[in-house]
């Protein structure tokens, strides 16, 4: 019994992580289709959304090759975020 919970905590962590990416894979998606979109950000957004695809298809969660694509997946996330809360704050000046 005890080793089943072990062995199905880790999927189920897995799970919280690819539903925030998921939902930043969505807000992404969202913000491509708008309009005046700055090229720099919709090629990050691009890359991100390229990085999320392979994280959903790379199956070992443990390999070093997957915890590296998270963390890339996350440096442009925050890099987009950023990039974002400056435009509007551009905006909010004019």
């Amino acid at each position: 019994m005890k080793q089943n919970e072990i062995r199905s905590q880790p999927s189920d962590k897995n799970k919280h992580v690819r539903l925030s990416y998921s939902q930043s894979y969505g807000a992404m998606l969202g913000i491509l289709r708008s309009d005046n979109q700055d090229p720099y950000l919709t090629r990050q957004i691009e890359f991100f959304c390229k990085s999320f695809r392979a994280l959903q298809s790379h199956k070992d969660v443990d390999s070093i090759a997957h915890q590296h694509l998270k963390q890339v997946t996350n440096l442009i996330a925050k890099q987009i975020l950023r990039e974002l809360s400056c435009s509007q704050d551009r905006m909010n000046l004019h």
